[in-house]
Parts: C-alpha cells; sequence; structure tokens
C-alpha cells in the first residue's frame, strides 16, 4: 500500500499498521527474523526499552497465517500496547470493539473476539502454557482454541469466531492475578478477527 511507503523506506523490516482509534495504539508493525530485536530496539532500530510493536517471525503477510501474532510493551506513559490493558474493563471494549491492522498489501479491520490474561512461558506455570502463538494448525485444534478462548475471556462480546475465520492475536504483559496478586510473567492477550467479505465492520456492542 503507498501510505505506508514511508516507513518501508526507513525501515524495510515494516510489514503494516496498527491503529485502535481513540487509542495511543498507532504504529507501523516490524518484524525480525527473531522475536528478541525489537524488544529492545525502536521502529528505527535505536535501542530503547520501549521496544516496537512488532509481528512474530513465524508470520507470513500474502496469504495471512490463520493467527498474526503482535507483540508489544506494556509501557507506564501509556504508549506501544498499554492501552490493551484497559481491554480489561467492558465499558472500554464498548468504545473500541474494532482494531486496524493493514499488511503492505492490504486493509483489515478486525472485530474483538475476545480478552484473556495467560501466563507467557511454562516455567511461570508448573510446565502448562497455553499456546496463543500457533500460525498453523489443524482444523481440529483450530476448533478447540476457538472453544477455550471463549471459556477464558473476562466478557463475551458476542462477536462469532468460525473455524474458518482469520484471526489478529495482540499481546503484551501484564503484572496482575487473581485478587490483585501479581503474577511474574502475565500475558495479556486480545484476539481479533478479519471482517469477513460482505460483512459490515460495525459491531453491536
Amino acid at each position: 500500500l503507498c501510505e505506508y511507503a514511508v516507513y518501508y523506506y526507513q525501515n524495510p523490516q515494516t510489514i503494516g499498521y496498527i491503529r485502535i482509534p481513540g487509542t495511543k495504539v498507532d504504529y507501523p508493525v516490524a518484524q525480525a527474523d527473531n522475536n528478541k530485536y525489537y524488544l529492545n530496539h525502536d521502529f528505527y532500530g535505536k535501542t530503547t526499552s520501549y521496544g516496537a510493536v512488532f509481528a512474530s517471525y513465524k508470520n507470513t503477510w500474502s496469504p495471512l497465517n490463520r493467527n498474526t501474532l503482535l507483540y508489544g510493551h506494556n509501557m507506564e506513559d501509556g504508549s506501544r500496547f498499554a492501552a490493551l490493558l484497559n481491554y480489561k474493563n467492558l465499558d472500554f471494549y464498548k468504545k473500541h470493539p474494532t482494531i486496524e491492522f493493514d499488511t503492505l498489501y492490504e486493509k483489515h479491520t478486525w472485530k474483538i473476539v475476545a480478552c484473556y490474561i495467560t501466563n507467557g512461558s511454562t516455567e511461570s506455570d508448573n510446565g502448562y502454557f497455553f499456546d496463543f502463538t500457533f500460525n498453523h494448525c489443524s482444523d481440529a485444534c483450530y476448533e478447540e482454541y476457538i472453544e477455550e478462548i471463549k471459556k477464558r475471556s473476562i466478557y463475551d462480546t458476542g462477536v462469532d469466531l468460525l473455524p474458518t475465520d482469520t484471526i489478529l492475536t495482540l499481546c503484551t504483559c501484564t503484572y496482575e492475578g487473581d485478587e490483585g496478586k501479581k503474577i511474574e510473567d502475565g500475558r495479556l492477550i486480545v484476539v481479533a478477527r478479519k471482517v469477513r467479505p460482505g460483512e459490515s465492520p460495525e459491531v453491536n456492542t
């Protein structure tokens, strides 16, 4: 897409752009050959604890994988993916039920399906890890995942998710657990699905 050419010129690892209208989430998205580089480098390659908004190295773009995974830090000043923490509140979801995530090839609107909290590694939960990081899986595996996120979601958005849908997963750190207890490796996950052909992008909240 021509509108993102300037970002690609500044960083050839550009793969798209994400925005959540009405929030600070409004960033170009990059992708390295690993998931570590952009944890401590910004979009322009400068070293910073803020990192960048970046895609999993596993993802491909034309066509999209079944699950596209984007990461961003939860910064105290509200930048990067800090705004995602607000999705723990149903009223915030009602005001921001969709995400705009475009690749360099296509523009897309995504309807948020679920928001849940999980652990980020097996070490933080007695060897268990709920794998939200997949990009490919069988139809049966995908249907199981759909059922699991319905169970785990903090609230029911009312947005359906079918085995034929393509999803977008946003991941950031969270430091809260049950009853306000600290969890060292917590992740807040927002899952959205791509608006289907011919479907209205509007969400009845």
